[in-house]
């Protein structure tokens, strides 16, 4: 909150405040002359006998209304008298006189000197206190136009109009009009009187609130800053003034990431109010309330808490309960309960500061917004992505509107979307709302701001969304370089940062980096949250799956039976939150080949999983999934297959289906069904997982490829020869892209090609992929038998092409590793042999 002074009249023209005290000129009326009338009248009004006063100026201007409105005493007399009123406070009497006044001078063509100016300021003055800012505005504009044109001019009287019309277009909500006369005012003063002029810091003061209010935290505090030295070196230094300008600059100080800063100087704000003694408790409650929002800044949740209540019962006592003030107030103590997860306690007062702001201030208000803002956050913060969209898109638009697009609070508002956008899965949105939030911020707080880190790391994220993984590794490692400078490196949010870079690495495929990235945050992790905090248990399970995908599954099954453990203690035994453990336990046995221990562990996550209320159809889903795999891999594939068909019914049934597990249970059932015969019912389900990854990964993935590839051998197998041998050139192409040149599985779809050629009777073509595939066959990496087989291939090439030297010598090596692998009844060792003796005949008979 924005502390701005009470503006109350000083003695010396230069020091008169806009909309308090007017224009009275008594001593001085720019005139040749003074009648004897008007001047026994300002004798009586210098005594103080102003009723003899008024009476001496009414007989003035009744005489000269005898002689006309050519006669120059009627002017002086209507200024005289109208001043009088205005000082006594009767300014319905004023009012018509002054008016009068002005229009006779601007018939005369008397405008441009500083009597003219003095006088429309006091009618200026009489509309500020009657509320009609466009007509003060307006006289206002008509003074300033005076001292401009006036050749003797006096700079203060110009810098106290600049104020007053400043002031004008503050009041209005005209900022921008306002702040370019606050400026030049304070050039004035100081250039004239330097750090004498006491009317100075009250315009510095006026100055930087308006920068303050614009999101120019820098200027803010720098003009405090100024005022504030001024006041304290003063001969009567008003301690007030002082608490106002320290508990001000404190604001804009924990604004600009500074809380130790702002706390210093909001402690002596306080001890200064305190000394004020009673009366001044609504003072005291304004910097009693930024000491609070400071100590929620520094994680000091109780003093916060405390303070805050504080705060409210003032205010309450003060203003009354349905005042502004204590709806901010109610609004500040719901972030304390939202920072300490009590979200039930601070969705009840954010909604009540938000009845509130709407019923007095209307639903397009920045305080408005901010309450919003709030709630977006809460909403998001609960897994409430639709209301927290809904909340900060209202809260940006009015901001964007009333604020601008390029303040701080839009800044934060952007930022709080973009947040809820990644969340939901809005990537493209969300990078760019960061991206305008971080300029924005690189603006008002400089390049390396912990703020700026804050919004980096979403920036990160989104990028990680949308396939930037390059990008995103800069974003989050530029964040975590700004917290290491400033210290704040061991925070939760640098640990936040550091398991996203970690997932971003892992995605790049530079998994042993993003294992030694997991264990710097996991550290940081436990050391704020505890072993048993959700964020620290989602990195552990991160970092687990990660040594899996390593292939280090023992330090992988020792993360999962740690956090089975750690569920267990939290949870109790029969909780269905031990089946995630327990599938990532089942998961790493079977890679390691363990399949009946993976039985076991999937079994018992079923088992948990099926009465689940509310039920957890993917986690089921997936746990079927693979107690399938297990029984595949035991050789039981009949018992596996209703087993992925229900996994597949389980996820189809879900509003949003994840595809790559709906896809892989496709495919997985689909490899079932063709390797047990079922070619042409297989296709249909290698079709549905095709079109699912597809969409999931993009069309260049190793897993789409594995799929193309199966899909063409099923058809090779019904005979669809064309079909096949596009699918292997497809799948050819794709591992090419993303796999190293000497990948087994890039030989497997060559040999699956040339084994479409060769029924073609392309030996020429034929004979080129298999060389390919042998090639990288013979460096090892796969099977003997698929060497074998790829041998038998190419030997058939040769031979039809007639090269039958290299087609006995090829097949007669296929022959030797396929016959002690497979044995000699092997259908693919009875097909090499009868190639191999085909050929072996015909070239006996060439010879």
């Amino acid at each position: 909150m924005v502390e701005r002074w009470a503006r109350r009249g000083t003695r010396g023209g230069s020091a008169r405040r806009p909309g308090i005290a007017l224009a009275v000129a008594l001593a001085c009326l720019g005139c040749a002359s003074i009648s004897s009338e008007e001047n026994d009248g300002l004798t009586a009004y210098r005594e103080g006998r102003f009723e003899d006063a008024e009476l001496i100026w009414l007989d003035a201007l009744a005489d000269a209304e005898a002689y006309g409105e050519d006669d120059p005493r009627l002017a002086q007399s209507l200024r005289l008298l109208g001043n009088l009123y205005v000082q006594r406070g009767r300014h319905d009497e004023a009012r018509p006189l002054l008016e009068r006044w002005m229009e006779l001078r601007e018939r005369r063509a008397e405008t441009g000197t500083a009597d003219f100016a003095d006088g429309v300021e006091a009618l200026a003055g009489i509309a500020m206190l009657e509320g009609d800012l466009v007509a003060a505005a307006g006289l206002y504009e008509r003074a300033l136009e005076a001292r401009e044109e006036d050749g003797s001019i006096d700079s203060l009287a110009m810098a106290q109009t600049l104020e007053s019309l400043a002031h004008c277009y503050d009041a209005q909500g005209r900022r921008g009009d306002a702040t370019p006369l606050y400026a030049q005012s304070i050039e004035i003063r100081s250039n004239v009187l330097g750090g004498r002029d006491d009317s100075l810091p009250e315009t510095l003061h006026a100055f930087a609130v308006i920068q303050h209010d614009q999101g120019q935290y820098r200027a803010a505090e720098a003009g405090y800053t100024r005022a504030l030295s001024i006041v304290e070196t003063s001969d009567a230094p008003d301690e007030r003034r002082i608490a106002t300008l320290l508990t001000n600059r404190g604001t804009v100080r924990r604004l600009l990431g500074e809380p130790e800063a702002a706390l210093r100087d909001l402690e002596r704000a306080r001890a200064l109010r305190e000394e004020m003694g009673p009366g001044s408790e609504l003072e005291s409650a304004v910097t009693l309330n930024e000491m609070a929002t400071t100590f929620l800044d520094l994680r000091r949740y109780d003093e916060a808490e405390a303070l805050h209540r504080q705060v409210l019962a003032i205010r309450s006592e003060g203003l009354g309960p349905e005042s502004m003030a204590v709806a901010a107030s109610r609004n500040n103590l719901a972030a304390v309960h939202q920072r300490l997860g009590e979200y039930d306690e601070a969705e009840s007062l954010f909604l009540q500061s938000l009845q509130s702001r709407q019923e007095k201030l209307g639903a397009s208000h920045r305080k408005v917004a901010a309450v919003h803002n709030n709630l977006g956050v809460l909403y998001r913060q609960q897994d409430r992505f639709e209301e927290s969209e809904h909340s900060l898109r209202f809260a940006l638009e009015i901001l964007e509107e009333l604020a601008g697009p390029d303040h701080p609070e839009t800044a934060m508002a952007r930022h709080n979307l973009a947040e809820t956008l990644v969340a939901s899965g809005s990537a493209d949105e969300a990078a760019e709302l960061a991206s305008q939030s971080l300029a924005t911020k690189q603006r008002v707080f400089g390049p390396e701001h912990p703020r700026i880190a804050d919004t980096l790391v979403i920036l990160g994220i989104a990028r990680a969304a949308r396939g930037e993984l390059a990008a995103s590794d800069a974003k989050l490692r530029q964040a975590l370089h700004i917290w290491e400078k400033s210290g704040d490196a061991g925070g939760l949010a640098a640990a936040e940062a550091l398991a996203s870079l970690a997932a971003v690495e892992r995605e790049r495929g530079r998994r042993f980096e993003a294992v030694a990235v997991y264990r710097r945050a996991l550290p940081i992790f436990e050391g704020v949250l505890g072993p048993q905090h959700p964020s620290v248990l989602r990195a552990r399970y991160d970092q687990a799956s990660l040594l899996a995908s390593q292939r280090q599954y023992s330090a992988a099954i020792r993360v999962y039976e740690r956090l089975l453990d750690l569920e267990r203690e939290a949870l109790g035994p029969g909780h269905v939150g031990l089946a995630r453990p327990l599938i990532g336990l089942a998961a790493a046995h079977v890679e390691m080949g363990l399949y009946g221990r993976g039985e076991r562990l999937f079994r018992a996550a079923i088992r948990l999983l099926e009465p689940a209320e509310p039920p957890e159809p993917r986690a089921l889903a997936f746990s079927l999934g693979g107690l399938a795999d297990c029984l595949i891999r035991r050789n039981r594939a009949a018992e596996a297959e209703p087993l992925y068909r229900r996994g597949i019914a389980l996820l189809e049934s879900q509003e949003r289906a994840q595809l790559h597990e709906l896809g892989a249970l496709h495919g997985n059932l689909a490899s079932i069904l063709a390797s047990s015969g079922r070619h042409e019912e297989s296709l249909r389900y290698f079709e549905r997982s095709l079109a699912a990854l597809t969409r999931a990964y993009g069309s260049k993935h190793v897993v789409v490829a594995r799929l193309i590839h199966e899909r063409a051998s099923a058809q090779a197998q019904l005979g669809l020869e064309t079909e096949a041998a596009a699918g292997f050139e497809e799948a050819i192409a794709i591992r090419e892209q993303i796999l190293d040149g000497n990948d087994p599985d890039l030989a497997r779809s060559l040999d699956g090609l040339g084994a479409m050629l060769l029924a073609r009777a392309e030996w020429l073509r034929a004979e080129s992929v298999l060389q390919r595939a042998v090639a990288i066959l013979e460096q090892g990496g796969s099977e003997p038998a698929e060497l074998g087989r790829s041998l038998g291939h190419l030997g058939r090439a040769y031979a039809g092409r007639q090269n039958l030297e290299a087609a006995v010598a090829t097949l007669q090596r296929s022959l030797e590793i396929l016959e002690p692998e497979l044995g000699d009844s092997d259908p693919l060792t009875v097909s090499a042999r009868e190639s191999y003796e085909r050929a072996r005949t015909a070239l006996g008979s060439a010879e």
